[in-house]
């Protein structure tokens, strides 16, 4: 879970440095979201 902590801090970190677009970072949260679900709640990656 810190991880997943980290990967978002870092992600925002860049958004509000000017080096990610407002949609990659959508995107990539999004593949976040997608890559650690599983792990914590694996019914719902069927849904």
């Amino acid at each position: 879970m810190k991880s997943l902590i980290r990967n978002a801090n870092q992600l925002l970190n860049a958004y509000q440095a000017g080096q990610e677009t407002f949609s990659d970072l959508v995107l990539k949260a999004a593949n976040l979201r997608a890559a650690y679900l599983p792990l914590h709640h694996p019914w719902k990656a069927l849904i």
